[in-house]
């Protein structure tokens, strides 16, 4: 992978994808190769591509570069394309399994079939055309980094920028913890944590750590840390920002993959007990709801799941609007 121009995990397999500018190419766990795609039998337009991400939800792959952008299942097949009016900075999935695509000075937003679903003109929100892109879609904000400054959009909001961080160092990457909704951003000097409403909880100084000129930084969700690429190292800190190791790596080329995030609502009997027997008619019925993400409990405040929808039946009649949520309990 020495000419590596993206990498991503799909967190099914732990297998890898990876872009070299003339392939789309797809590693097992062991690092053996499974395929090679010449991008150039998917779209001539997208040789050079250097945008990847997996849908954590099918394996399925986005990839753009030259004013398209392309989905592929997981198998490689071509699954839509779309042409944009504009080169790509950065790509993101999203919960929903849209995609999300930032241009210069241009966001696009398409759905899992390749629809456009929104486009947002940026050039009222930023000086300078942002780098770097990341959707928070349980804080239901997407944030947007240039070389000093961070700024969020709410995803029922994107006419209007609903804060922003200014920074007087230049940022080198950035990230979100998908669990907490807290913002990490990295510049060659420090790492700062912030909150979704963009109020600084602490910063650490690279050189404390040993680490130079990182190159980019992301979360893993899976493990519920913070990987950074640096120059011949690489670390990991805690989702607290605490040092917990660093590792040699002469070669690294500032690319790191972990699983994509991912929720599975889980819906719970409380009352009556499982398998259990009554003679009462009106017995009431009680669930709960709960979520796991990357296969643990997400561990979200009860009021969270009151967005959730609930379709029940009983002697095949609708019941689910018989239900009432309570915030309070879940």
């Amino acid at each position: 992978m020495a000419h590596a121009q993206a990498l991503a995990m799909n967190g099914q397999d732990c297998g890898v994808w990876t872009l070299d500018k003339k392939h789309l190419l797809h590693y097992d766990a062991s690092g053996a190769l499974q395929q090679k795609i010449d991008l150039k039998s998917v779209d001539k337009k997208l040789e050079g591509a250097d945008q990847l991400a997996i849908d954590p939800y099918d394996g399925s792959i986005w990839i753009a570069d030259h004013k398209k952008l392309a989905h592929l299942s997981s198998a490689g097949t071509v699954l839509t394309e779309s042409t944009l009016n504009g080169p790509v900075r950065s790509i993101a999935v999203a919960l929903d399994q849209s995609v999300w695509v930032l241009g210069n000075k241009q966001l696009w937003h398409f759905s899992a079939q390749g629809s456009l679903l929104a486009s947002v003109s940026l050039h009222q929100f930023v000086k300078e055309a942002p780098q770097h892109l990341v959707v928070d879609h349980v804080g239901g904000v997407l944030w947007l980094a240039g070389s000093k400054q961070v700024v969020q959009l709410k995803l029922d909001r994107l006419d209007q920028v609903a804060l922003t961080i200014s920074l007087s160092e230049h940022i080198a990457s950035f990230a979100l913890n998908p669990l907490t909704s807290q913002l990490w951003i990295a510049t060659h000097e420090q790492l700062h944590h912030y909150d979704l409403n963009g109020t600084l909880i602490g910063s650490v100084h690279f050189a404390d750590a040993g680490l130079k000129k990182p190159d980019s930084i992301v979360f893993d969700p899976a493990a519920n840390g913070l990987w950074i690429a640096a120059k011949d190292a690489v670390a990991r800190y805690s989702a607290d920002g605490v040092l917990q190791a660093v590792f040699p790596a002469e070669h690294a080329n500032g690319l790191i993959a972990v699983p994509g995030f991912s929720v599975q609502p889980l819906i719970t009997l409380i009352q009556p007990p499982q398998d259990a027997l009554t003679n009462n008619a009106k017995r009431q019925i009680s669930i709960g709801f709960d979520a796991l993400c990357n296969g643990q409990s997400c561990g979200f405040a009860p009021s969270y799941f009151a967005g959730y929808s609930l379709t029940a039946s009983i002697n095949a009649q609708p019941v689910g609007s018989l239900f009432v949520f309570d915030p309070a309990t879940g």
